[in-house]
């Protein structure tokens, strides 16, 4: 793969991870319950601040290893941004999953769960969202193997 397709890919990552930081006010955007009891408005305001803060830490780490994949393209490099991607995708689409099966979301079932998965995450950022990700990681997988077998030029 040619330094420049890596450079195109490192400039589109960082886009993509830049656009991200869309979500941070929509976490801050969405209301209370009304009338929500002290313990959930606690929760909520709580689950907000952590939120925005994982989030702009995986938008920050992220967009820095891309500058340096666009400044010196590297196999562990890619390789990292590919496990930035997939760390990214299991902490915000799949380590919540079991709470979509348990009331008060969801009922056990599979419908339910896929009622409750739409309900959180049905908007269109989410789902622009998803795909980008995994060709991501897929595209960083792709050139960490390149990069991997690239003889190292001898320095004599």
């Amino acid at each position: 793969m040619s330094n420049q397709r890596i450079k195109l890919i490192a400039v589109l990552n960082a886009v993509f991870w830049g656009i991200l930081l869309v979500q941070i006010p929509l976490l801050w955007s969405v209301p209370l319950p009304e009338p929500a009891a002290d313990h959930v408005s606690e929760f909520a305001q709580r689950y907000r601040v952590t939120a925005s803060l994982e989030l702009f830490a995986f938008i920050a780490a992220s967009v820095a290893l891309s500058v340096l994949m666009w400044l010196r393209p590297k196999a562990w490099t890619a390789i990292t941004l590919a496990c930035l991607g997939a760390a990214f995708f299991w902490r915000m689409h799949v380590s919540g999953l079991s709470v979509l099966f348990r009331p008060p979301v969801g009922d056990g079932s599979l419908l339910g769960a896929l009622h409750g998965w739409w309900q959180f995450n049905g908007h269109w950022l989410t789902l622009a969202r998803l795909p980008l990700l995994i060709s991501c990681i897929v595209a960083w997988l792709i050139i960490y193997a390149r990069l991997s077998r690239k003889p190292i030029p001898n320095s004599a």
